[in-house]
């Protein structure tokens, strides 16, 4: 009997151990997530630009209008009959449009970017930069192109860019 009892107070406390450790993974994992859906979407919408410097893979008119649009929906706000970055961006937002801007760019243009932000990345690193394309950590619900004055002028920069793409 006694032996049972030891036993199951083993056992039970190797479950609550096994349950503490998934619980902690599942957390780590969440947290990291979470910068990266925004940090990959920094990464593509700061690239965009310099796809229009390469004729075989500048953006079409339709790409233009479709990628203007999630800015439209996801990060700007109209102020004053003026469009600024919103200040919030949820989690599952940056997600959606990262997602949807994959879906719109073809595989020549995902792998265009990939590449110009693995060298940046690699640059950063050599200059002693640990996050690759300069970024600090952002609130979780914090839009990134509204903390920063360089990455809001590079938004709206892009804006205007892909706004005068679409009246030629």
């Amino acid at each position: 009997m006694k032996k049972t009892r030891i036993s199951l107070a083993i056992f039970l406390v190797m479950g609550l151990t096994i349950s503490l450790i998934a619980t902690t993974i599942a957390q780590a994992q969440t947290s990291q997530k979470q910068p990266s859906a925004k940090f990959d979407l920094i990464g593509i919408v700061s690239m965009l630009p310099k796809l229009e410097k390469n004729n075989k893979l500048a953006l079409t008119k339709d790409q233009a209008e479709k990628i203007l649009s999630l800015i439209k929906e996801y990060l700007v706000v109209l102020k004053e009959k003026k469009l600024v970055p919103r200040e919030k961006l949820t989690l599952e937002n940056a997600e959606k449009m990262l997602s949807e801007t994959e879906e719109i760019l073809s595989d020549k243009q995902l792998d265009f970017i990939d590449q110009l932000i693995l060298e940046q990345m690699l640059l950063g690193q050599s200059q002693g930069k640990s996050r690759g394309l300069g970024q600090k950590m952002i609130q979780p619900d914090t839009n990134p192109f509204f903390v920063s004055e360089t990455k809001r002028k590079l938004l709206m920069d892009l804006i205007t860019e892909l706004e005068k793409k679409l009246s030629h």
